[in-house]
């Protein structure tokens, strides 16, 4: 039975001596996994020893869901609104991902590389980490009252997107071009210009500049253009039509003109009368 269960912890775990060491150094049980993660799929995984392998960005002694409400909240909302991604690669490892919109956790199918961090083992952890959290509220255009509202901060700012390396889609006002664009959200250390919707984005900042901020606003003009392409070639049809008619008119006068002059060229002269008297003279 001793050498079964050798046989198959050495096919379970590849390196059983070394974790076994590795958990010695660390004075941790080696049957009592730490959690590392990854720089390139950022996903928490169970480790033991140091879990310093090549690629580790960091290790825990516990699961980092636990320190839920402890560390950076603002990061945890953006990780509960992330969108489930299924990633490039073509496995089928069943996952659970926060649904911000129903305020559940629910089941997909990963594809095992290229996700993000709203991607758990099991539903009891993605409720640990997201439960309760909410969509959130498009607020007004008076959703800074008094003197909470900075310009600077709020509109002012250049885009920051952070050493996160999520990929959310976010709006920030260009304080220079007087209008809202979109830019790439890493996923912490960001700043207050960062809106979810253009809208939100506009309803902000658009004609919110103060006497006393250092960015001049260029004219930012919303009309739509006067003429419409389809107009426009309309347009551009019936001048060429009136300069072609035009044309034909003056070709038509000169022609005319033109035949007037040899109608009064060819009139007939008395000297033609004249000569044909005297020519029946000489016949009589």
């Amino acid at each position: 039975i001793l050498s079964d269960r050798t046989a198959h912890a050495s096919l379970s775990d590849p390196f059983p001596q070394q974790r076994s060491s590795a958990a010695a150094r660390a004075g941790r049980s080696e049957h009592g996994p730490g959690w590392g993660s990854s720089r390139t799929s950022r996903l928490c995984s169970p480790c033991w020893g140091s879990c310093s392998w090549p690629g580790a960005a960091w290790s825990f002694d516990y699961h980092p869901a636990s320190l839920r409400g402890s560390e950076e909240p603002a990061d945890l909302q953006d990780l509960c609104h992330a969108p489930r991604v299924v990633g490039r690669c073509r496995a089928s490892i069943p996952r659970w991902w926060y649904n911000v919109t129903d305020q559940a956790c629910q089941t997909f199918v990963y594809g095992g590389c290229g996700g993000n961090e709203n991607n758990f083992l099991t539903r009891k952890e993605c409720l640990r980490v997201c439960a309760g959290v909410t969509a959130p509220k498009k607020q007004d255009s008076e959703a800074f009252p008094g003197n909470d509202f900075n310009y600077e901060d709020y509109c002012a700012a250049k885009a920051v997107t952070g050493p996160c390396r999520a990929a959310f889609q976010r709006w920030f006002f260009d304080a220079e071009k007087n209008t809202c664009a979109h830019f790439i959200y890493g996923g912490c250390r960001g700043n207050k210009n960062s809106y979810l919707t253009q809208e939100d984005c506009m309803s902000k900042c658009f004609g919110k500049r103060t006497y006393n901020s250092s960015h001049p606003v260029v004219p930012h003009s919303t009309k739509e253009p006067l003429l419409s392409p389809a107009v426009a070639l309309a347009v551009l049809l019936a001048v060429m039509a009136a300069v072609l008619l035009g044309a034909m008119v003056v070709i038509f006068i000169k022609m005319a003109r033109k035949n007037q002059a040899s109608a009064f060229s060819t009139v007939w002269s008395p000297i033609d009368d004249k000569e044909y008297l005297v020519k029946s003279a000489y016949t009589l």
